[in-house]
């Protein structure tokens, strides 16, 4: 969706991102959702940077699953724009050493 000034607003590129994510690599989710499920691999621990692409929407899945409110889900994936100075950090020095 476009923002008044005519530019695609953050919101909606992440919702891109996250529904690509799911139909591309649905295999790769479902295999993740599998594995995170089977309590034969207890404990399980996943995580990455600031968890806001692929984590972030895998941790709002396994909460999902888990029963837990959308209000608590929300405010769990909110706390990841805490890491932004970081992820924008890594992303310059990323791309001055490639």
């Amino acid at each position: 969706r476009l923002s008044l000034e005519g530019k695609v607003s953050l919101a909606s590129n992440l919702c891109a991102v996250n529904r690509a994510i799911l139909f591309v690599n649905h295999d790769e989710v479902l295999k993740a959702m599998c594995a995170l499920t089977n309590v034969s691999n207890y404990p399980v621990v996943f995580g990455c940077v600031a968890g806001k692409d692929r984590t972030g929407l895998m941790a709002c899945l396994i909460l999902g699953a888990l029963g837990v409110s959308k209000e608590v889900i929300l405010a769990d994936y909110l706390k990841t724009n805490e890491a932004s100075e970081h992820i924008n950090a890594c992303a310059q020095v990323g791309t001055c050493l490639w």
